[in-house]
């Protein structure tokens, strides 16, 4: 529909440009028959536009007929009315055009404005479907892999790591008020409350800012997407809570956030790419 209606103002202009040129012929035309009625020739050539210049020159004479003679040629000022008829023809074609012109621009402005206003209609609309998508994302999972930390290994002898996660597992079950799994070496809390993850983000800053001789390898996964967690499990990044970006967008839906999260890195696992996040205390 846009197409056809640029297509029809181009077509107009181009109409009313012929018809100026048309215009400005019979000018030249008009002319060279005025001389050759003064000078009395026959230029056979003319004959063609003879009928169309007479009924212009009938007109003309009807509105100013006056002539006189000069050196035994008659001058007839029809001829000169004929010409300022289609001089202002001319004219009110181009004044045309440029109404034309200023026509189709209010037509595409008006166009461009309905354009954004549908975009930023469908965005927002877009907008709010993903959000209320992301909301529906209320499942996670946050796993727990530990070491000891690199500056105690001249005491690994008296250190009892079992013991030490035990009191972590306590902490964190007595705060997230859920029991953790073992898993894959490590554990697992399953929680079903997204919206609240700071206060868990609050609760694993304390443990790994603790004074346990140990280093924490946290990792938080949104839904269910279980190969996904082995993933971030694998790059076992020590002293982080870390997330692939699926759970950082999911983040970015909360209603309140105190954390910050930045990008820790792109990884390649087999034959996907994992870009890796982290939550960071807020300064």
């Amino acid at each position: 529909m846009h197409k056809s209606i640029l297509g029809a103002f181009g077509f107009v202009k181009s109409f009313i440009y012929f018809l100026r040129m048309i215009s400005v012929l019979c000018i030249i035309l008009l002319v060279l028959y005025w001389i050759q009625n003064l000078t009395h020739a026959n230029w056979a050539w003319l004959g063609f536009i003879k009928p169309l210049l007479d009924g212009l020159l009938d007109v003309a004479n009807s509105i100013y007929s006056v002539s006189f003679n000069i050196f035994g040629a008659v001058f007839e000022l029809k001829y000169l009315s004929a010409v300022i008829i289609l001089v202002l023809i001319s004219l009110v074609l181009k004044l045309l055009s440029f109404f034309v012109s200023m026509l189709q621009g209010v037509y595409e402005s008006a166009r461009f404005v309905c354009k954004k206003t549908e975009e930023a209609i469908f965005n927002k609309q877009l907008q709010a479907g993903q959000k209320w998508q992301q909301k529906k994302l209320t499942k996670y999972t946050v796993a727990i892999h530990t070491r000891l930390n690199v500056r105690y290994a001249y005491q690994e002898s008296k250190i009892n790591i079992d013991e030490l996660n035990m009191q972590m597992n306590k902490f964190l079950t007595d705060a997230l008020n859920t029991k953790p799994s073992v898993y894959q070496g490590g554990y697992v809390y399953n929680l079903d409350n997204f919206e609240n993850i700071d206060t868990v983000l609050d609760a694993l800053f304390k443990v790994i800012n603790s004074q346990a001789p140990l280093s924490y390898a946290i990792c938080i996964q949104i839904g269910d997407n279980q190969e996904q967690l082995n993933k971030l499990i694998e790059l076992k990044n020590y002293g982080k809570i870390t997330m692939a970006s699926d759970t950082a967008y999911r983040y970015g839906f909360n209603t309140n956030k105190r954390y910050n999260v930045v990008q820790a890195g792109i990884f390649q696992c087999e034959n996907r790419t994992i870009e890796l996040h982290e939550f960071n205390e807020a300064l």
